[in-house]
């Protein structure tokens, strides 16, 4: 799947690397996020038609009537870090939030622990 995404964004790297602007950046940085994000179901998953189907749920208006907006809330709460470090903000986050960063990581690492998910063996143990 990797292989099939380089494939495709081949022929417009040229095109790609002569723009520079700031919103086509973040734009890219999006696409990746989502690609990687989507393809990486296909590896946790068990097998390809229950991947499958996930996918189609994720899309798809649920009939619950009480959809879980926290899981929503702590997926962009963990990818934040990784988005902020996208958007090049260090000398921001540097001068104005030295003095919470304890407590940012603390946080994370809090969240990160109580939110593990099962105990069951890593993907790559799996093979």
């Amino acid at each position: 799947m990797h292989g099939l995404l380089l494939a495709v964004e081949r022929p417009f790297l040229k095109k790609f690397e002569g723009i520079k602007s700031a919103g086509f950046r973040a734009l890219r940085i999006a696409a990746v996020f989502f690609c990687v994000t989507m393809l990486w179901i296909f590896f946790k998953l068990p097998n390809f038609d229950h991947a499958l189907a996930y996918l189609a749920g994720m899309f798809r208006p649920s009939t619950n009537p009480n959809p879980t907006k926290l899981y929503y809330d702590l997926a962009l709460l963990y990818s934040l870090p990784v988005i902020l470090q996208h958007l090049h903000l260090n000398s921001f986050f540097e001068r104005r939030l030295a003095a919470w960063e304890p407590y940012v990581y603390g946080a994370l690492a809090a969240l990160a622990y109580l939110e593990a998910g099962p105990a069951t063996a890593f993907i790559y143990f799996q093979f």
